[in-house]
């Protein structure tokens, strides 16, 4: 099965589930799982210059030998040095990942600055047809436990269990299948495990029967009564 896919505003399409390559990953030799994650489907890869491991990223996409026009690689630049533009720091971090070619797209490649933006963010990004991204989406619920949203979840759980006959080893494809139906707000989803049968989940959320409107609803307004950041703590000061 195909992945499904979010457009973009320059008429592409893009995978909305990718394989993020810190936490676990961090420093640490991606090569197997990024392997794994492409032969079994995730063909979307967020990468960035301080997670030091693009080296090994590069061998694992390498490895599973998929056709460069059907990966997306993200990646996000770090300090960027005096005298240093963007495109340079962005072709070192291609050659990092083992030489891996950029594709030609019909558009030149141009750096933006955004300045000025004074808006709620998701709603600025809204205004310029800017899709959100999903970065540590699940840590409140895999890092922090007992939150308010849990025996919500875990009610849908069953319900979708019950429904499909397949058993969930986590309640993180419920988040997932929300992130698919959010038809008017959709996201991009990147989810990291060192484990092939947690990865194989996140790639079955796309068989899985939607959630009612009714969950999607209590989902999240309940979710939005707790707040729980572990990364970038710097945004709450």
């Amino acid at each position: 099965m195909p992945p499904l896919m979010i457009p973009l505003n320059d008429g592409r399409q893009i995978p909305w589930l990718g394989l993020g390559t810190v936490t676990t990953l961090l420093r640490q030799d991606a090569s197997k799982l990024v392997a794994n994650a492409n032969t079994h489907g995730i063909i979307h890869l967020d990468t960035a210059q301080l997670y030091e491991n693009k080296e090994s990223i590069g061998a694992g996409i390498a490895l599973a030998g998929r056709p460069r026009e059907e990966l997306f690689v993200t990646t996000k630049i770090a300090d960027l040095p005096e005298g240093k533009t963007v495109r340079e720091s962005f072709m070192e971090s291609l050659a990092r990942l083992r030489g891996l070619a950029l594709v030609p797209h019909s558009e030149p490649f141009t750096e933006r600055k955004t300045q000025g933006a004074t808006m709620p963010l998701l709603e600025f990004l809204k205004q310029h047809d800017i899709l959100a991204t999903s970065y540590g989406g699940l840590i409140p619920l895999t890092k922090q436990h007992g939150g308010p949203i849990e025996p919500v979840l875990a009610s849908n759980r069953q319900r979708l269990e019950k429904e499909t006959g397949q058993q969930f080893t986590s309640v993180s494809g419920l988040i997932n299948r929300g992130h698919q139906q959010q038809a008017d707000r959709p996201t991009f989803a990147f989810r990291t495990s060192s484990k092939l049968e947690r990865v194989k989940e996140y790639i079955a959320t796309e068989s899985l029967p939607d959630l009612t409107q009714e969950e999607m609803d209590v989902i999240f307004v309940t979710g939005s009564k707790h707040h729980f950041r572990r990364y970038a703590r710097w945004i709450d000061d």
